[in-house]
C-alpha cells in the first residue's frame, strides 16, 4: 500500500470518528452522580442506575422530543460501556421496577415519577 493511500484512508477514518463524536454529544449524558441511598431504595444495580440517569438526562428539554429519550440503544450502550443486548436487558429490568417507561410504537424512553421522587428530588435538596 502506498503511503499516500494510507494517509487518505486515515483522514477518512478521522473525519468519520469526528462525525460520530459530534452525533453522540447530543445523545450522551456527560456524568452520573450515584446517590446510593436512592439506588438502594429503588433496588437498582449501579449499571441500572447509570442507564436510568442517562435516560433521565437525555429526555430533558434539549431532546428531539422533550420528555422522551430518543437515543438509540446502541448509542446508550456505547457511552456507558454496555452491549446493545445488555441495554435491552437493563431497560426490561428498569421497566419492571417502575423506574423507566417505554413509549409504544417509537420505543422512546423516559423515567417515571418514582425515579423523579426518589432521585431528582433528592438531588435538589
Amino acid at each position: 500500500m502506498e503511503i499516500g493511500n494510507y494517509g487518505d484512508q486515515l483522514k477518512k477514518k478521522m473525519v468519520k470518528a469526528k462525525k460520530v463524536r459530534k452525533r453522540l454529544q447530543k445523545r450522551e449524558a456527560l456524568y452520573t452522580t450515584i446517590f446510593h441511598s436512592s439506588r438502594k431504595k429503588l433496588d437498582l444495580t449501579i449499571n441500572e442506575f447509570c442507564l436510568a440517569d442517562s435516560i433521565d438526562k437525555l429526555s430533558g428539554s434539549k431532546s428531539q422530543i422533550p420528555g422522551w429519550c430518543t437515543a438509540r440503544k446502541e448509542d446508550l450502550g456505547e457511552v456507558l460501556g454496555f452491549t446493545r443486548q445488555s441495554v435491552h436487558v437493563l431497560i426490561g429490568k428498569l421497566v419492571k421496577k417502575g423506574v423507566v417507561e417505554v413509549q409504544e410504537g417509537s420505543r422512546y424512553l423516559k423515567t417515571t415519577n418514582l425515579w423523579y421522587e426518589t432521585v431528582v428530588v433528592k438531588k435538589e435538596r
